[in-house]
């Protein structure tokens, strides 16, 4: 999408009035976020905006929380995949390319131009209709086309490890553009410098599961709900503020204490001279005779 506008709150402001407008759910119900891609000297950006109903998020985020497990962030397959391609380090890219992400059932097409991803689409597919299969790619390729104009050069395919060599001979014959494959498994290294088996990879795409775990950093979209975010923050607080009391609580015990023992110890001194003087006071007397 091409917003005109450079800030991202005013960005932020449209988009969601956009969304409310275009499906049929309130603005509590979903949550959005979204990816500035371009900035173009006329004032627009160019935007990658996602739209995810709360409930969705809820109900995952409550089966982590009965793990025990608070997450941080919550990102889209796209977003996910994206930052494992990057963890890939391919080179020698044709710009526009696309990421074809093949699962048992489903595929994702990734389009994207230099650092960044544009576009994505995801459709179901069986692995005995290859005509489907590259009708969705057309579609996919179409649909991009349509908003931007520009044409595919390359298709990076992983994921399923067991079809991307049918499936990559199947683009280049069928679509006639070339075709470059990465295994999802490659860059996964244990501490002690083995590598994972690559048999659980054979029969699905992990990519974006991947993308989660080992580049993290690399996520740009969040849809943890603002009134999480929010519980979350008011907890943080209250979790700050006891902790102050108590080292308040402590820093004043301990002042007290050792406002105590030096003011006994001193009381203690004076008492030990006290004792001393009453001791010495019959010596002293007779000294005070004899020098009268």
């Amino acid at each position: 999408m091409r917003i005109p506008s450079f800030d991202e709150i005013e960005i932020r402001n449209i988009l969601e009035l956009q969304a409310t407008r275009q499906i049929p759910y309130a603005k509590e119900e979903i949550v959005t976020d979204f990816k500035v891609l371009e900035q173009s000297r006329d004032g627009f950006s160019d935007v990658f905006f996602a739209i995810v109903h709360q409930d969705v998020i809820k109900k995952r985020l409550d089966i982590l929380f009965s793990l025990g497990i608070n997450a941080g962030v919550v990102s889209i397959s796209t977003d996910s995949e994206w930052s494992w391609f990057l963890k890939q380090n391919i080179e020698n890219i044709k710009s526009p390319f696309a990421i074809l992400d093949v699962g048992d059932l489903n595929a994702e097409v990734i389009i994207a131009r230099e650092s960044s991803f544009q576009f994505s689409r995801s459709f179901s597919y069986k692995h005995d209709n290859p005509v489907k299969f590259i009708e969705e790619l057309k579609v996919t390729f179409s649909s991009y086309a349509s908003e931007s104009d520009i044409k595919i050069e390359e298709i990076i395919i992983s994921g399923q490890e067991e079809e991307i060599a049918d499936i990559s001979q199947l683009i280049e014959s069928e679509l006639n553009l070339p075709t470059k494959k990465f295994q999802q498994s490659e860059k996964i290294m244990f501490p002690d410098g083995s590598k994972m088996d690559t048999g659980l990879f054979k029969k699905d795409s992990f990519n974006s599961l991947l993308g989660c775990v080992f580049n993290p950093t690399a996520l740009s979209l969040n849809f943890v709900p603002k009134s999480i975010v929010f519980t979350r923050q008011m907890k943080a607080i209250r979790r700050n503020l006891y902790i102050f009391m108590f080292l308040f609580v402590a820093t004043l015990i301990s002042a007290s204490l050792i406002c105590y023992v030096k003011i006994k110890e001193k009381n203690d001194f004076y008492s030990k001279i006290d004792s001393r003087l009453k001791l010495i006071e019959p010596e002293v007397s007779k000294l005070n005779k004899i020098t009268k």
